[in-house]
């Protein structure tokens, strides 16, 4: 049985350059490493790549919009409608 893709990437040590650098005096993990870490820490990492696919699931897909049934938008004393 294999190790899961955690325990491979805690168990060796990190390699500067490819899994970290340092930036402004702070400790940078590379999207390379977090990927074989192979899970989000919820930490808000730079390079997370898990992050921006959950911000993906997290809003519900909007609703198809029926054009024909749309009440029309009123106007303005401009005669613009929307009011600009």
């Amino acid at each position: 049985m294999t190790a899961p893709p955690a325990a491979a990437a805690s168990s060796s040590p990190l390699v500067a350059g490819r899994d970290f650098y340092f930036e402004r005096g702070r400790f940078v993990l590379t999207a390379e490493y977090l990927l074989r870490r192979g899970t989000c820490c919820g930490n808000g990492c730079r390079h997370c790549p898990y992050r921006k696919a959950s911000k993906r699931l997290s809003k519900p897909p909007a609703p198809p919009v029926d054009v024909a049934n749309t009440e029309p938008t009123s106007t303005s004393s401009t005669g613009r409608a929307g009011g600009f």
